[in-house]
């Protein structure tokens, strides 16, 4: 939660450089994705953090590291020290298999919803679409 400062709290009023601080602030630097030395991975990971949301984003990527890299750290949906260092550490095909890991368990979770959610499914194609733009 919080505040940025200088933000209007409609949402009307927002202009694009309101849209640009908040995205920085609560979402690239509170889950260090600057720290993500592969920029396209940092990119999945903000757009998972948008949606559906930081802790996924985490977890997902923890759970795709042990996978692919036979790593043991724990999936606690934070993206800390232990987490950024054994990310930075992947080979590229190995990045590109977390990436792709990611993106699937997004579909997963965007046709769940649709699924669980009837209201949702005119969504499902551009979620599907948003998804795979990290594939590769």
């Amino acid at each position: 939660g919080g505040k940025a400062e200088g933000i209007p709290t409609d949402v009307r009023d927002l202009k694009p450089e309101h849209a640009k601080k908040i995205y920085d602030e609560f979402f690239y630097q509170r889950y260090r994705l600057g720290e993500v030395k592969d920029r396209r991975l940092a990119e999945q990971l903000f757009d998972v953090s948008v949606n559906p949301g930081p802790g996924k984003a985490a977890r997902w990527t923890q759970t795709e590291i042990n996978r692919v890299a036979g790593a043991s750290l724990k999936e606690d949906g934070v993206i800390g020290s232990k987490t950024l260092e054994a990310l930075n550490g992947l080979t590229a095909e190995q990045r590109r298999e977390v990436a792709n890991g990611i993106a699937a368990k997004r579909e997963r979770f965007y046709r769940q919803r649709a699924e669980e959610e009837p209201k949702q499914r005119k969504y499902l194609q551009g979620w599907i679409d948003r998804a795979r733009r990290f594939r590769e």
